[in-house]
């Protein structure tokens, strides 16, 4: 029973990482985007 506990909290764990990886990869995402459409062109 313990063990179930311990892995249900460690695909948590898990799930959690990879949704603060995908939510930074949006954010830079965003924020090129962002940078994109204010910048103007270097030359």
């Amino acid at each position: 029973m313990r063990s179930t506990i311990l892995y249900q909290e460690l695909e948590r764990t898990d799930a959690r990482e990879r949704l603060a990886e995908m939510m930074m990869v949006l954010a830079m995402m965003l924020n090129n985007a962002y940078l994109a459409d204010t910048n103007e062109p270097c030359s």
